[in-house]
C-alpha cells in the first residue's frame, strides 16, 4: 500500500508539472484566440499573463502572482457576492439579499446587493445553468463579485498555473455574470463556453480558507 500511495503522489506531481509547462506553451495561442495580449512571466517557472478587453470588459488571467481570472467592471455596481461567508456589514447602498435560485445561494455564501442588482440576479434564470459547473470545480478556491469586478481564484498547485481548458470554460461564465450585474441581459458573448475537461480540473482536494491566493514562493 505504501508503494501504491507513493506512486499516486509522484503521478500527481508529474501531472501538475506537465500542466504548468503545457499552460505556458499554450497561453500565446489562447491570447490570439481571445484577442488578448500575452505577457511572458518574469519568473523562471512562471506561465505568463493574459490581458485585454472582451465584450467591453477588461479581462486578466494571472496564474503567477494572483492565481486568478479577473473581469473588471467599467463602473461600480452595488454588489458583494462571495463563495465564502464573512461577518462584515453590507456596504453602504447594499443590503443582505436572499437570491431566488437555490444554486446561486449554494454557490455564494455572502450575498449583498442593492435592489436593482438583486432583481437582475433573480430574473436571470440563465445563470443557473451558467454557474452550475463552478460548484464542482474543486480547484476554484474562491469566487467573488464586487463593485470592482469578478474574481475567480484557483489552486492548481506549485508552480502555479490555470489550464487552458479552465480559461475556455470559466471565462464565458464570468462574463455572463458581469452582463447580468451590469444589466446587459442575455447579450451573447463573443467567447463561446467550452465543456470543461475533467482532466483539466484534476483531483486536487478542496482545501484552504477563503481569501487571496497564496503568495508566490
Amino acid at each position: 500500500m505504501g508503494m501504491v500511495f507513493f506512486g499516486i503522489m509522484v503521478a500527481g506531481f508529474v501531472r501538475r508539472k506537465a500542466g504548468h509547462v503545457t499552460a505556458r506553451n499554450q497561453y500565446p495561442r489562447v491570447a490570439a484566440q481571445l484577442g488578448l495580449t500575452y505577457t511572458p512571466s518574469a519568473y523562471k517557472t512562471g506561465v505568463g499573463k493574459l490581458d485585454g478587453v472582451i465584450d467591453g470588459y477588461r479581462v486578466t488571467v494571472d496564474p503567477d502572482d494572483q492565481r486568478r481570472i479577473y473581469v473588471r467592471f467599467n463602473h461600480a455596481p452595488a454588489v458583494e457576492l462571495h463563495s465564502y461567508a464573512h461577518n462584515k456589514r453590507p456596504a453602504q447602498g447594499t443590503r443582505s439579499v436572499r437570491l431566488v435560485s437555490p444554486r446561486l445561494n449554494a454557490l455564494f455564501k455572502t450575498t449583498h446587493a442593492d435592489d436593482s442588482v438583486a432583481a437582475r440576479l433573480n430574473d436571470a434564470k440563465e445563470l443557473d445553468g451558467q454557474l452550475k459547473p463552478l460548484k464542482f470545480l474543486r480547484q476554484l478556491k474562491t469566487l467573488s463579485v464586487t463593485s470592482s469586478g469578478i474574481t475567480a481564484v484557483f489552486d492548481y498547485g506549485n508552480p502555479a498555473y490555470i489550464p487552458r481548458e479552465v480559461i475556455d470554460d470559466v471565462l464565458p461564465r464570468l462574463l455572463a455574470v458581469a452582463r447580468v450585474v451590469d444589466g446587459k441581459g442575455e447579450q451573447v458573448s463573443s467567447v463561446p463556453t467550452a465543456p470543461l475537461d475533467r482532466d483539466a480540473a484534476g483531483d486536487v482536494a478542496d482545501s484552504g480558507s477563503p481569501g487571496a491566493a497564496p503568495p508566490r514562493a
